[in-house]
């Protein structure tokens, strides 16, 4: 019973303030500072002291956790376009909705999504190209 309300009274409070938030909406309970060791590494915030990133695989199953992760954050805030779409697709993909084809033509540098997204004082931006698929969240300047 005594480890029961020690845990209570003090980890509760200890859990909520080891909290850090990505944006109004979306906290994380863990980031590391980015560095050489671990730049390349796949489904952790990545903090480099002025934005977060998270890399996902160069995998079909990695873009759609990628856009899995940015509907989600984004649905938070009642966002639901995008504030730009610079994204490289040829017309005659406009429509593709395949993640697995998406992928590859990505892959095969034929296609590029860069999207855009503001939240209150946050830029929120989903890379995916045949370097890499990225989240960045940044201030908005």
């Amino acid at each position: 019973m005594k480890t029961l309300i020690f845990s209570i009274i003090f980890l509760v409070p200890l859990m909520s303030i080891a909290q850090t938030s990505i944006t109004d909406d979306y906290d994380t309970y863990a980031y590391y500072k980015e560095d050489a060791s671990n730049k390349n590494d796949t489904y952790i915030w990545l903090y480099d002291g002025e934005s977060f990133k998270m890399n996902f695989p160069k995998t079909a199953t990695g873009l759609e956790a990628l856009k899995d992760k940015v509907d989600f954050i984004v649905g938070l805030s009642d966002v639901s376009t995008p504030y730009a779409n610079n994204s490289m697709v040829p017309a005659e993909y406009s429509n593709l909705k395949n993640t697995r084809q998406i992928h590859d033509l990505i892959m095969q540098d034929k296609m590029n999504l860069f999207l855009t997204y503001h939240i209150v004082t946050k830029r929120l931006e989903l890379v995916a190209t045949k370097d890499g698929y990225y989240f960045y969240v940044t201030n908005n300047y």
